[in-house]
């Protein structure tokens, strides 16, 4: 059986390789047809059903499960540059040991790069699954939909019977087991825990931010000039290294004129970038009186020439390119790798706290935050012949030896020593600048296991880059009350809310331009308030309340 499905998963991969071709042949002679991923499978008989438990031993003992000599199939988007030197995944140190220490064999279906929404699309449109598929959430309507439609499998029992390590994990923390159960009770999959804490300690806890504002510090000191903290602090950093530096883009924005995934700027104003829970009320901050207030500043500074004014144009090669060359004082957002890379060029950048309005303010009630499911889901397909199997082999990765192989790569092959604080002296083919190219050759950055960026990280060494997480983490402790967790829409919410939310963000992004570079004057920030309004935004927050409400209930 297993042979054949080899030769059909190949002649899966030539198929979708050929429907692909097709789509974007008739994708070109058609118009507003981009979503490929939005288009619904055929309906299949479900075999989830009959297969839902079908081994499970009714006295609550967990079965064996031999392993040794199954074959998988596994469809998982991968790319980067580690691409240049691997072709696949059976080429990946960790992903090599696993097979050693399970005796699974996988077939790797990787997707095109930059193209696996649509291959995604035609590969739940075909005959046939592969037995595991990552990113399922893909799926419009979610994965719950796609249990209840009987492409994917429900693993509820499965996990219970075959996965004793990743039902720990999740039965360990009350938030976690809300995070990765949805409203109806079905268990979404194999995703990605994280355990940020130094030592050999696997226990789950949130990884601290990894994002924030970030600044030149040497010119902060030359300036003598402390780190900014309120809007005032950064006016006048802002303005001292302009008219003393003269870069080409005192500081860099997004495209849109805000950041949508940190909120930098916007949450001084106290409200937050996307939607958030206040008083127990969902509401969207780009409705908000107060958002004009953050509209009135990015004006001011446009004016003053203090950000850049080619933003809604600007490439994002263009300004990692200022970054290197030192013309870019300052960006509203970013992580820790770009400032790096700076260092060996002599120019130093810091992190910032998200800064308040004023020196007296406590107006900051939202910060990028991580969850403790950090997604990448993993599930097992209707299609997956050996359901018992494929999910004790995902189980390993929740394992302490299978989360280290997974974290690290395979001892001996990548590093020998690990430090105090539980970090490997990674080998200096695989340490830093390696570590970057190399990091999906021997281990996996982010996927379905128990990860630890922070020991796995060589950048979390780095005292001066990771004290400014921690400063990024302390403030969240203190302002983050907020936060909207990950809840679910149903399928006809997030059909619903999909169309509102497309009209006003198209429309926020198109006016916010505007009333930036001033083509559109800020007395007409009533007028955009009432549009925002009339597509729905209140109906798409009480939406989302209803969801809030469920998740709490979990």
């Amino acid at each position: 059986m297993r042979n054949k499905r080899k030769g059909t998963n190949k002649g899966l991969i030539w198929f979708l390789c050929g429907l692909l071709i097709a789509t974007f042949v008739l994708s070109a002679c058609s118009s507003g047809d981009s979503d490929v991923a939005s288009e619904s499978p055929s309906p299949k008989k479900s075999e989830s059903d009959d297969k839902k438990g079908a081994n499970a031993d009714k006295s609550g003992s967990p079965k064996e499960v031999n392993l040794d000599g199954v074959k998988l199939s596994y469809w998982v988007p991968f790319g980067g540059t580690s691409r240049q030197e691997i072709q696949d995944f059976s080429q990946n140190l960790a992903y090599m040991e696993k097979e050693k220490q399970t005796g699974v064999k996988v077939e790797w279906i990787h997707p095109p790069e930059g193209q696996e929404s649509e291959t995604f699309a035609i590969m739940i449109a075909s005959d046939e699954l592969p037995d595991l598929i990552e990113t399922a959430e893909k799926y419009k309507g979610g994965i719950d939909r796609a249990i209840q439609d009987g492409i994917y499998m429900n693993i509820n029992e499965l996990c219970e019977q075959y996965a004793p390590n990743y039902m720990k994990i999740i039965n360990s923390d009350p938030e976690l087991k809300k995070e990765v159960y949805s409203d109806t009770g079905n268990l979404m999959g194999f995703s990605m825990v994280c355990s940020d804490l130094p030592g050999d300690d696997w226990t789950i806890t949130r990884e601290n931010p990894w994002c924030g504002p970030f600044i030149r510090g040497d010119w902060l000191k030359e300036l003598n000039l402390e780190i900014p903290e309120t809007i005032d602090d950064w006016t006048e950093a802002l303005t001292q290294m302009k008219e003393k530096y003269h870069p080409e883009v005192v500081m860099a924005i997004e495209k849109a004129g805000i950041q949508n995934s940190t909120g930098v700027f916007v949450t001084a104003f106290g409200i937050a970038p996307e939607f958030y829970v206040k008083d127990n009320k969902v509401l969207w901050g780009p409705a908000q009186p107060e958002f004009r207030d953050y509209l009135q500043l990015m004006h001011d500074w446009y004016k003053e020439g203090l950000i850049d004014s080619d933003f809604p144009t600007r490439d994002g090669k263009e300004t990692e390119s200022q970054y290197m060359r030192g013309e870019l004082a300052a960006k509203m957002q970013d992580g820790t790798a770009l400032p790096l890379k700076t260092e060996s060029e002599g120019i130093q950048f810091v992190g910032a706290p998200y800064p308040k309005r004023s020196d007296s303010s406590d107006d900051i009630h939202w910060t990028y935050r991580n969850n403790l499911d950090r997604g990448y889901w993993t599930v097992v397909t209707r299609d997956c012949k050996n359901p018992e199997a494929a999910v004790k082999w995902m189980d390993w990765g929740y394992t302490v030896e299978g989360a280290n192989i997974m974290n690290f790569g395979p001892k001996g092959q990548t590093y020998d020593e690990k430090n105090d604080l539980g970090m490997p002296q990674y080998f200096e083919e695989f340490a830093p600048p390696n570590w970057d190219i190399k990091s999906e050759v021997f281990r996996r950055h982010n996927g379905p296991y128990l990860k630890s960026d922070y020991r796995s990280n060589p950048r979390r060494s780095i005292e001066r880059l990771e004290k400014f997480r921690v400063v990024w983490e302390e403030q969240q402790k203190n302002h983050d009350d907020w936060h909207l967790p990950p809840v679910t829409l149903t399928a006809e919410e997030g059909a619903e809310s999909a169309t509102i939310l497309s009209d006003a963000n198209t429309y926020r992004d198109e006016m916010l331009v505007k009333f930036i570079t001033g083509t559109e004057p800020l007395s007409k920030f009533d007028t955009y308030q009432s549009t925002i309004r009339g597509f729905g935004i209140d109906r798409a927050c009480e939406l989302y309340e209803t969801a809030l409400k469920r998740y709490n209930e979990r």
